[in-house]
This record gives C-alpha cells, sequence and structure tokens, in this order.
C-alpha cells in the first residue's frame, strides 16, 4: 500500500474517532495507540489531512517550533513527544 494512501485511511480513522467515541478515556487510548502505528509508514503528518481531530484528540497543537521562532505551525504527536 503507498503511503499517501496509508495517510488517507488513517486520516479517516482519527476523524472516525474523534467523532464517534464518547468516552474521553477510550478516545485518548485508541488514538495514541492509532498515532503509534501510524508511525511505521513515510508520509507527513500534514498528509492525514485531520488537523482539526488531531487537535481535539490532543494530538496536535498550533505553537512555535524552536527551530522556526518566528512562525507559528502546527505541531504534532503526543503532547510529550512535541518539540
Amino acid at each position: 500500500m503507498s503511503d499517501h494512501n496509508s495517510a488517507e485511511i488513517f486520516g479517516m480513522m482519527f476523524r472516525l474517532v474523534d467523532k464517534e467515541i464518547l468516552c474521553v478515556e477510550s478516545r485518548t487510548k485508541f488514538a495514541t495507540a492509532l498515532w503509534n502505528a501510524s508511525r511505521k509508514y513515510d508520509f507527513s503528518d500534514c498528509q492525514l489531512e485531520c488537523d482539526d481531530a488531531l487537535k481535539r484528540l490532543n494530538l496536535a497543537e498550533v505553537g512555535f517550533d524552536p527551530d522556526h521562532p518566528d512562525e507559528e505551525m502546527m505541531l504534532y504527536g503526543p503532547p510529550e513527544d512535541r518539540r
């Protein structure tokens, strides 16, 4: 499977988790496991095309990267992994 298709499938799954799983603890566990599984593929996080869902799942936020302090950008991953 191409990594572009993988990104599309993972993005769809994150959107479903965001919409369909109501229990916060279950959402967090499932979303974190899904995030970890997605790291095995070679696509950029923006290719997931689900930034809003990732923000609600606490897997992304708008902020400043220390390497680019003058530019606000999307920071991806669990809070402990973000720069």
